[in-house]
């Protein structure tokens, strides 16, 4: 519907300028004009043959051949985009020959590292916030370098320390502020093996991570962290969870509870005081917006979460109860410099 839609209402040229200034091309970069900013430190309208013939090969894999990755990969790509040029007649082997025996240097970016995951998501965030018919903005965002390298370093460590023992593969972080600023994502070891983002797509089960929400349900009910409630044996229907021990816990206050990760304590919290739906409005108003199955068993943690949610939640404890508003973006800004949004 959208390819009839756009046939209908644009014409060739202005598909294809939306496609250029929109399509992500490696480096954290959308659009070609931002592009040859950040890979050649020029606009676009100043390439040179071999330099737009770099850009052009980004197209098929942004992050396989971007250059300041992968130069010799990059350089072979834009040679088959002139090999391309000659084949279909719009240019001779005369023509593209000087591209040929000098390709493309780009800028020196050392280590610098592009947040892929990150950028995914704060895109999806410009394309809600920004109105129908504006194009080519300059997005600020909360990114903070430093706290995602250490986050990456973070799950590289733990992957290699205990991931043959766990027998894991992947892992995500989500580091947020408690005003819901997003600092740094994580969504995977290898953005150019899989561009699946694990920290905001995959739903996990939380298991005993999601106690707390209960907990904060029961204060918002007149319990207090001295309350004290049984952590005997319980059965709720054919349900009958125990704990981590195997025995009765006794009669436990709430804040022992928690500390020690009494499965029992919950459990009766929500079958003799609470009710599941509470439970599932406090996380849903805490901002999870995961799908949370309304059964028993979610107090102790059998509905999928994301990263990205379990880390807006309890941000909220962070922030002593006080909701932040989850956000990537700070400030878009059109190519003239007006602030379309802040």
């Amino acid at each position: 519907f959208l390819s009839l839609w756009l046939e209908a209402n644009l014409s060739k040229k202005e598909i294809l300028q939306l496609y250029l200034d929109r399509a992500y091309m490696g480096g954290g970069t959308f659009g070609i004009e931002a592009a040859a900013d950040f890979y050649f430190g020029k606009s676009v309208k100043d390439l040179n043959l071999a330099e737009a013939a770099m850009l052009a090969g980004l197209f098929k894999a942004p992050t396989k051949y971007a250059p300041h990755i992968n130069l010799p990969a990059a350089r072979a790509r834009a040679n088959v985009v002139l090999s391309n040029l000659v084949d279909s007649g719009f240019m001779t082997e005369g023509q593209v020959l000087q591209a040929r025996l000098h390709p493309a240097d780009v800028v020196d970016r050392g280590e610098q590292k592009s947040p892929d995951y990150f950028l995914d998501w704060a895109f999806d965030e410009v394309k809600k916030i920004a109105k129908p018919g504006q194009h080519s903005l300059v997005a600020h965002t909360t990114f903070d370098a430093n706290i995602q390298k250490a986050a990456e370093e973070s799950v590289e460590f733990h992957l290699r320390q205990f991931g043959k023992e766990y027998n894991v593969t992947e892992g995500a972080v989500v580091v947020i502020e408690t005003n819901g600023a997003v600092r740094a994502i994580v969504g995977g070891r290898d953005y150019g093996a899989s561009q699946f983002n694990r920290a905001t797509k995959a739903l996990r089960q939380t298991g005993s991570s999601f106690k707390p929400y209960v907990y904060a349900t029961a204060m918002e009910h007149g319990f207090t962290p001295d309350s004290v409630v049984s952590g005997g044996a319980i059965s709720w229907g054919n349900w009958s969870p125990h704990n981590y021990s195997g025995g009765s816990a006794g009669n436990v206050t709430l804040l022992t509870a928690i500390a020690k990760s009494i499965n029992t304590v919950p459990v009766r919290l929500a079958k003799d005081y609470l009710g599941i739906g509470p439970i599932k409005a406090m996380a849903e108003s805490m901002g999870v917006e995961s799908p949370l199955e309304a059964h028993k068993t979610m107090v102790l943690g059998t509905s999928g979460m994301t990263v990205m949610d379990q880390a807006t939640g309890y941000s909220v404890f962070a922030q002593n109860g006080f909701v932040g508003s989850r956000h990537g973006i700070t400030q878009l800004v059109t190519r003239t410099g007006e602030v379309v949004y802040d």
